[in-house]
């Protein structure tokens, strides 16, 4: 499963401990992904846990460039359902008053060509459609309304079943319950026994 397949993931996670750094790291990496340490033209996607972890010249790159910014929900979010989301609930705002800076009004790219196509097509991937209300849109007042409609995904893996930790019928674990911590293997190599034949 490559959710993140061909996408480049900037993490700005500068409040954050170094485990789950590392955790987030290999969860993008391990589903496809790349992690991006430069916000350019080839950034998909910046991952933050909070707008003041962004430098000041990192949100010029992700005005600059138009890239995403959105919390790390997004990133678990992805992977638990299996596919990229839209970024409507997880995108963080970059024009804030207390993020603004000198380059607020320069405009996004010019043209969706000037992108990569891991790019282009991550962006049709989270991006909601556009154009007249379709299915999933509704007409309220002039402006269009997307209605999202939530549906309980069932991930079953070679005969079992994954549960998450908001799954309502999740099984009750006994008290004395443990989780292995440790496997200890052992590497065994076989040696053949030669006789030497020899007179005696």
């Amino acid at each position: 499963m490559a959710v993140f397949r061909d996408c480049f993931v900037l993490l700005e996670l500068k409040s954050f401990p170094f485990q789950e750094k590392k955790t987030l790291m290999s969860c993008v990496t391990e589903n496809g992904g790349h992690v991006s340490y430069v916000v350019n033209k080839q950034c998909s996607l910046v991952v933050t846990g909070a707008m003041s972890d962004l430098s000041s010249s990192r949100l010029r790159g992700v005005r600059k460039h138009g890239t995403p910014v959105v919390g790390v929900a997004y990133v678990y979010g992805c992977l638990e359902r299996g596919l990229l989301l839209p970024l409507a609930g997880y995108r963080l705002d970059t024009s804030s008053p207390a993020a603004s800076s000198s380059t607020a009004s320069s405009p996004p790219p010019s043209s969706a060509t000037q992108a990569p196509l891991a790019r282009q097509a991550f962006k049709a991937a989270i991006e909601p459609p556009k154009g007249p209300a379709s299915v999933g849109q509704k007409e309220k007042s002039g402006e269009v309304v997307e209605v999202v409609e939530v549906v309980e995904v069932v991930e079953v893996v070679e005969g079992f079943r994954i549960y998450t930790d908001d799954d309502s019928d999740l099984p009750a674990f006994p008290e004395d319950f443990q989780v292995a911590k440790y496997s200890i293997f052992q590497k065994v190599t076989l040696h053949s026994n030669t006789l030497s034949s020899g007179k005696t």
